[in-house]
């Protein structure tokens, strides 16, 4: 953590391992190796200096720095990440990163009709989709630790480019 008069930081050290068979290979261009998206992505950077290397050897790794500039007003805060290749037969990496106050009391959600989640959300308690109810999920979803998805029988989850995930915490492995 870094402190100034004003704000406090928090650099996020992320760590990637080529656990591949061949060596893997970055852009040359440091602010090109690295993209931020998603809806708070105007809150956080790649700190300068601490790009990924542009290459990585079979078994190595190579690191990067996220620094979030935000000032905690909300519960939470959602990024994407995207680590870019340069190789045309590896595809590009892609992960979520969310920052969440969760102590936030862990409400259940019960979807009993047709719903559509286009928008990136943190998730802390169960979510319910009954019997002849439709969930259409087109973004990022984050489950706290404990929170479950329950899909009754003759329901349905329809991940229209959407993606779900677990979230874990400072210094858990992704």
């Amino acid at each position: 953590m870094i402190t100034s008069k004003y704000r406090i930081w928090y650099d996020l050290y992320i760590t990637l391992e080529n656990d591949g068979s061949a060596k893997l290979h970055l852009p040359q261009a440091q602010i090109d190796r690295i993209e931020l998206t998603g809806p708070d992505s105007q809150l956080f950077e790649v700190v300068s200096g601490y790009y990924p290397d542009p290459e990585v050897q079979i078994g190595g790794q190579t690191s990067f720095w996220i620094r979030f500039l935000g000032d905690y007003s909300q519960s939470k805060y959602l990024l994407k990440i995207k680590v870019v290749t340069s190789e045309p037969d590896v595809e590009d990496h892609e992960f979520a990163l969310a920052l969440a106050d969760c102590n936030n009391q862990a409400n259940t959600i019960v979807v009993d009709q047709s719903d559509d989640w286009l928008e990136c959300d943190i998730i802390l308690g169960d979510v319910f989709v009954t019997d002849n109810a439709e969930l259409t999920i087109s973004n990022i979803i984050g489950f706290g630790a404990g929170a479950n998805l329950i899909i009754d029988q003759g329901a349905k989850v329809i991940l229209d480019n959407g993606h779900l995930t677990k979230l874990v915490t400072p210094g858990g492995v992704v």
